[in-house]
């Protein structure tokens, strides 16, 4: 069994990050009360036989991870007077350039709620008035930061990206595509700990599941030799 702020691994049972989990609690049996572990993605997991301090563990680093994503998930308000007044104030009247000195990349906020659509399309509108030399030198976003400059910058970048169908037929470059290239990429892996991968849709950052290659192998979403297990093996 294994205990952390980030996992929790009972095997042969479940082996997890906190975020996939949603709720604990116990159901009383006969011969021993059994843990129920409902995740995120709708499935319910049982584990009997545990004793009355791997509960209480297990309880409190489950609340201590609940406390911890509450304090760092800041909330994001339509009203918000940085948002409705200052923010497009300063992309009117000052220009792209002054956007870092208005917000800066905050990686304690990766986990920041969307910005509201009609706040995003209004930045997008704003921007169209850029020069293209100007937005290339903003910062890049950071990929899987859902801060607020994040955020920002990424609508600036794609409302300013011009589509295939925009590039005049000659001037567009001729690439070289290896094979690696013409390969699907399905899933998008990253290692969570030295048995435990992380599995997500590129398409769906909010649709994700855990792998653990230990003994037993296997993945949250409760399907043996699943196709985010033999993502794993393959990357």
């Amino acid at each position: 069994m294994k205990i952390t702020s980030t996992i929790l691994s009972i095997p042969p049972y479940i082996s997890t990050t906190w975020r996939q989990i949603s709720a604990l609690h116990v159901h009383q049996a006969e011969e021993a009360n059994i843990l129920v572990i409902d995740l995120t993605n709708g499935n319910q997991i049982e584990i009997p036989h545990l004793d009355d301090q791997e509960l209480a563990d297990i309880f409190h680093a489950h609340s201590s991870f609940l406390d911890k994503e509450g304090e760092k998930k800041p909330t994001v308000s339509g009203s918000s007077p940085l948002l409705s007044l200052h923010l497009p104030s300063q992309l009117l009247g000052e220009g792209l350039d002054k956007i870092s000195g208005v917000l800066q990349h905050n990686p304690e906020a990766a986990d920041t709620e969307d910005l509201p659509q009609d706040f995003l399309d209004k930045v997008a509108s704003i921007s169209q008035s850029f020069n293209r030399e100007d937005v290339s030198n903003l910062p890049t976003p950071v990929e899987g930061c859902n801060c607020i400059f994040c955020q920002i910058a990424r609508t600036i970048q794609i409302q300013m990206t011009p589509s295939a169908e925009t590039i005049p037929t000659g001037e567009q470059a001729e690439e070289e595509v290896s094979d690696e290239d013409l390969r699907f990429k399905s899933w998008d892996i990253q290692q969570r700990d030295p048995q435990l991968y992380e599995v997500i849709n590129p398409l769906d950052k909010n649709e994700y599941y855990n792998v653990f290659l230990g003994n037993p192998v296997g993945c949250t979403c409760g399907t043996p030799h699943c196709e985010h297990i033999q993502a794993v093996l393959r990357s």
